[in-house]
C-alpha cells in the first residue's frame, strides 16, 4: 500500500499530515488530515492525527474489529463528539484552534474491500500501477469557476 497526500503548490506552504500503517496481513490504515492554510491548519491537522489516527491505530493493533463498517462509524461519532465539537468550545486563541478536514482509510486486505469515512472536501482516490485513477469522493472542484475538473 503506498499513500500519497498532496497539496497545491499555489497555496504555499503544505499543512497536511497523515498516517499509513499496515497493521498486520489483513488491515491497512490511513488517515489523511489536509489542514486549510491561514487558518492554522498545520497545528489542527497534526494535532487530528495525534488524537485520531494513533488512537485509532492502537486500537486496530489491539481489538479484534469483526464489523469494520460499525467500527468506523464509532469512530467517526467519537472524533465529532470528543474531538472537533470541543474545539469549537476552546479558547480561539489558544494554539490547537484550527481547521482541517479528516479522511479515514481502513483496507480490509483480505476481502479487498475499502472502509472510508470523510469529514470536509478532500479527495480520496485510488491510482493503479497502470495509472488510472478512481475517485472514490466526489471529484475536486476547479475554484476558479467551480466546475468539476475533467477526468
Amino acid at each position: 500500500m503506498k499513500l500519497y497526500t498532496l497539496n497545491r503548490p499555489a497555496q504555499g506552504k503544505n499543512e497536511d499530515n497523515f498516517l499509513a500503517r499496515k497493521i498486520d496481513d489483513n488491515l491497512a490504515l490511513a488517515v489523511v488530515a489536509d489542514g486549510l492554510s491561514d487558518n492554522n491548519g498545520a497545528v489542527a491537522s497534526q494535532c487530528v492525527i495525534s488524537r485520531v489516527g494513533l488512537p485509532l491505530e492502537k486500537r486496530l493493533q489491539t481489538e479484534r474489529i469483526v464489523d469494520i463498517k460499525r467500527f468506523m462509524e464509532e469512530t467517526i461519532f467519537h472524533v465529532n463528539r470528543n474531538y472537533l465539537t470541543t474545539m469549537d468550545r476552546k479558547d480561539p486563541s489558544k494554539s490547537e484552534k484550527g481547521e482541517t478536514t479528516l479522511d479515514i482509510v481502513v483496507a480490509d486486505l483480505k476481502d479487498k474491500m475499502l472502509h472510508i469515512e470523510s469529514i470536509g472536501d478532500s479527495t480520496v482516490m485510488l491510482i493503479y500501477e497502470n495509472g488510472e485513477v478512481e475517485y472514490i469522493t466526489p471529484k475536486p472542484i476547479d475554484e476558479s469557476n467551480h466546475k468539476q475538473k475533467p477526468s
